[in-house]
């Protein structure tokens, strides 16, 4: 039998501490202070043994944001966001 527990993840802007990069320089000008980071990085853990029937997996799943007049819907960043 297979259980399976979502966990949403949120998200912010990577900024200066986002990643372990050692040339910050590159690091800006490529724009990844810009990127998304997970906000709690303890709640990521990922493992699993041919052994056990204990499994942890990442499921990254990414969604075109799509504008509707409905109340209370999602509005979407113009592209120069």
């Amino acid at each position: 039998m297979v259980v399976r527990t979502d966990t949403p993840l949120d998200l912010e802007i990577c900024g200066d501490n986002g990643y372990n990069f050692n040339n910050k320089e590159e690091y800006y000008l490529k724009g990844v202070n810009n990127g998304w980071c997970v906000k709690n990085k303890t709640a990521l853990f990922v493992r699993s043994s041919l052994r056990s029937s204990v499994f942890n997996m990442l499921d990254l799943r990414l969604n075109t944001c799509v504008n509707s007049t409905a109340p209370g819907s999602v509005v979407c960043a113009s592209h120069e966001e």
